[in-house]
């Protein structure tokens, strides 16, 4: 009589081989389970696609404790999880990593990985990753592949990556700024000198000298004739461009000078100082108009409103204050950092600012309420240096983990992580149109004797015109019986 099914035939042929060979048969029986990590992932996949995305974070929670390196729940879960500010571009990057690692040239890691790229924008990466699986029987469907392929390479201009690194400096580079234009840019050094470049070619134009000691600060002109700068040496100096003459020494400050500003008519300057002081300077005159007193201990960073009517500034404080340049006046402390604040940044509209914090999180700040509106993290050290586009859109943060780091402020997701600085990055600055960025080197914290990193480096960053490109992926539904092979193989080899 014919089986009525396969489980029937099976239990036939176990009989008639235990019967000819007087042993059981020796492979083991599957399990019958629904909840296979493949399972699980396509389920995930289906509620994601309901709006159900914390379902869907259990589901693949649940696949990845059955299949740790499962390459499509690991690589949906992270996608998940990114988009949505939870991990960072480069957590993602190392949990695909980590997967690629476990199952070598073959499945669909290199292709999850790839795709990882892609979403990152870093289209050189992701070709690389692609374009080495083309030739390989990968399991990956060929249209899929291609397809991915095909937009990489469509984005690869706009690939955001390293441009150019700028050298000249003998020491760490503590301050990087862009002008107007963005045809220019400067960076100051422990050197204590200035240096403009021309950013499209990487060409120093001019050394400014005459600081006796570091410079911390630095600002371009609206116009790019006059370059401010200030130093440890207690001072800030106005420079002339064409000549490279210093113009005028500002002196009154009885602590280093860490942050200068300029107005958009160069008629006025600021600065912070480790004096716990901002002094509002006439540059014409080089005289101290008036002098804003409230923090408790050093001034770090200032920003100046596009009116020219308000001040931001950090300090070794917790707390963010907001001033009133005319009074004089604290109109406002921003609490929620828990350790020194190193870095701030303002909106042109005067509605948000930016805060970076040794406690390792930038804050977005609402300064007509003071309310917190998002903490970004990722940093897994101190923020160095934080940096806003005219428009607030978007956020770019240098940090002593000797990382640069690309925020979405709407969502507080980190776009992309550059990597290539020697050791800590210490300051960070965006284009106006938020195309480019740069960063300065440093070294690492309390070790000042070690190798400095005296370079600047050149990013694009740039966001795609392409949002969340990568798809999510659908497991290739296997028997229980491969799954468990695989699982034992996976087992037998760590």
């Amino acid at each position: 009589m014919r089986p009525q099914n396969m489980l029937e035939a099976a239990n036939r042929l176990k009989k008639i081989y235990k019967e000819a060979t007087g042993k059981d048969y020796p492979r083991t029986e599957p399990e019958i389970s629904k909840d296979t990590a493949d399972d699980l992932n396509n389920r995930a996949v289906s509620l994601v696609d309901l709006d159900r995305q914390e379902e869907a974070l259990q589901l693949w929670t649940k696949a990845l404790e059955l299949q740790p390196h499962h390459p499509e729940a690991t690589y949906n879960r992270g996608l998940i999880q990114w988009r949505s500010a939870r991990v960072t571009d480069a957590h993602q990057l190392t949990r695909m990593e980590e997967v690629r690692k476990s199952h070598g040239a073959e499945g669909p890691a290199n292709y999850l990985l790839g795709l990882v790229h892609l979403e990152r924008a870093d289209s050189e990466s992701a070709l690389k990753v692609l374009e080495e699986i083309v030739d390989r029987d990968t399991g990956i469907n060929r249209e899929d592949l291609r397809a991915a392929i095909t937009l990489a390479r469509q984005q690869q201009p706009r690939s955001r990556k390293a441009i150019r690194i700028f050298k000249g400096h003998t020491n760490q580079v503590s301050a990087v700024a862009f002008g107007k234009s963005g045809r220019f840019a400067l960076s100051g050094s422990w050197d204590n000198t200035v240096k403009l470049w021309e950013v499209e070619s990487g060409k120093c134009l001019r050394t400014f000298s005459g600081h006796t000691n570091s410079v911390t600060s630095a600002v371009l002109s609206t116009d790019a004739r006059f370059v401010l700068s200030g130093s440890t040496d207690k001072t800030l100096r106005l420079w002339e461009v064409a000549s490279g003459r210093c113009l005028r020494i500002f002196t009154g400050n009885s602590g280093w000078v860490n942050a200068v500003a300029l107005t958009h008519n160069t008629r006025y300057a600021l600065s912070g100082s480790e004096d716990k002081k901002i002094k509002l300077w006439d540059v014409n005159s080089g005289l101290c108009l008036r002098t804003l007193r409230g923090h408790s201990w050093g001034v770090t960073s200032i920003a100046w409103s596009l009116d020219g009517r308000y001040v931001l500034s950090g300090s070794y404080e917790e707390m963010p204050r907001l001033w009133e340049l005319k009074t004089g006046q604290c109109l406002r402390s921003f609490k929620g950092h828990d350790r020194a604040v190193t870095s701030v940044a303002m909106s042109d509209d005067g509605r948000f600012g930016l805060s970076g914090s040794a406690d390792r999180t930038l804050k977005l700040w609402h300064l007509e309420t003071g309310k917190c509106i998002r903490t970004f993290t990722g940093h897994q050290d101190e923020i160095s240096s934080v940096s806003l586009t005219p428009d607030g859109q978007f956020a770019l943060s240098g940090s002593a983990d000797g990382t640069v780091r690309l925020w979405e402020v709407k969502t507080g997701r980190c776009l992309c992580t550059f990597t290539g600085h020697v050791n800590k990055v210490s300051s960070a600055a965006l284009g106006k149109e938020g195309k480019l960025g740069l960063s300065g080197g440093g070294g690492l914290p309390g070790q000042l004797f070690q190798t400095q990193d005296t370079t600047m480096r050149l990013w694009y960053t740039v966001a795609r015109s392409t949002p969340n490109p990568a798809p999510l992926a659908l497991s290739g539904i296997r028997t229980s019986e491969t799954v468990l092979s695989t699982q034992t193989i996976y087992e037998r080899h760590p």
